[in-house]
């Protein structure tokens, strides 16, 4: 059964009548092939800022002869083309929604119109202010069941989409830093307190090839690459605005001696390492969620050297000690404080 905002978008497809559409953000994979149903004359095509869900789709178009050249994935879009109809599904924070609302004008023909739909529980009723902000006059909305939809025509004068940057200063583990966050990638604006934790406890013996998972903004990668000149250090994530946030902050720090790619859990990494670090996260946009932590705890040993090690910190109330010793057969807490625990496996 499709999502509710899906019914509701299906529902007044009719009222979008649209020669070349963009969807952006959209929850389910079935609707490469509803849309190509319900709306034939439309070339409908896909944008994700999660890698894994982009992962998702190519996988399905495989099976419903849908075009991968259709589906694209990127911090923003990277497509030379123009759409009389973005449709956005509503990101789960309200930063990444107006970023979002910041690139979809660059795209749009003039007087092209955007839609957003979502789950009044996420907050949809209130995105009509921003979507007059970043891209005109409300047009109509509609509610659905549990839902809504808001529309709205460009007005605003765009040119070429360019990614601003938020940069803090911060001192990781005696390390200064300049850190590269774009709108909805974790940053506090300071070091947070458990990362900090965690780079104040590396091994004692210099790694010589490193993993940095879920790397967010790129903290504790592009510390231990600065601290160890002659150490190799990958950095990944899903979500590929943290990986262009990475990106940014290894070049703003001169950083040489390491690289940052997209990965759902380990799918693209194929190397070994003596050193996998992360600050796992245990929440997935507004909700908690440990599938993909468990499913990298669960596979971390595959990507690990013999007597290599997985270093972690987290929350002092998450059950991973017990978790991490199930799969390795050992976990010892190597530091802890009252908010943290920073864990370590070694594998066999």
């Amino acid at each position: 059964m499709p999502s509710l905002p899906t019914q509701l978008l299906i529902k007044h497809l009719p009222k979008l009548a649209s020669k070349k559409a963009l969807i952006i953000n959209a929850p389910e994979s079935e609707l490469l092939s509803i849309l190509s149903i319900e709306s034939p004359a439309t070339d409908w095509s896909f944008f994700d800022f999660e890698y894994s869900d982009h992962r998702e789709k190519m996988a399905f178009a495989k099976q419903v002869n849908f075009s991968a050249e259709k589906l694209t994935c990127g911090a923003w879009p990277t497509i030379d083309s123009r759409y009389d109809l973005i449709v956005i599904f509503l990101p789960k924070s309200r930063e990444l929604l107006e970023y979002t609302l910041t690139i979809a004008p660059t795209y749009l023909t003039p007087h092209g119109i955007v839609a957003v739909v979502g789950e009044k529980k996420s907050g949809i009723k209130s995105t009509s202010s921003a979507l007059e902000k970043y891209v005109g006059k409300i047009l109509w909305k509609e509610p659905g069941k549990h839902s809504e939809i808001i529309v709205a025509s460009l007005e605003k004068s765009v040119g070429i989409f360019t990614p601003s940057f938020i940069t803090t200063r911060v001192v990781a583990h005696d390390t200064p830093l300049t850190i590269a966050s774009l709108p909805g990638v974790f940053s506090l604006g300071e070091l947070d307190k458990g990362t900090g934790l965690l780079l104040s406890n590396l091994p004692d013996a210099t790694p010589t090839k490193v993993l940095d998972w879920g790397c967010g903004s790129g903290v504790i990668g592009t510390c231990i690459a600065k601290k160890y000149l002659n150490t190799t250090v990958d950095l990944v994530d899903s979500n590929t605005l943290a990986v262009a946030s990475t990106k940014e902050t290894l070049r703003v720090n001169r950083v040489t001696n390491a690289r940052v790619f997209a990965s759902d859990i380990f799918s693209d990494v194929t190397a070994t390492y003596d050193l996998i670090v992360s600050n796992p996260p245990f929440h997935d946009g507004i909700k908690t969620s440990y599938d993909a932590t468990y499913t990298f705890f669960k596979d971390a040993p595959k990507r690990l050297a013999p007597g290599g090690k997985l270093l972690i910190v987290a929350n002092a109330f998450l059950p991973y000690q017990k978790v991490l010793t199930e799969i390795f057969g050992n976990c010892r807490i190597v530091a802890e404080n009252p908010q943290f625990k920073v864990l370590e496996s070694i594998q066999g």
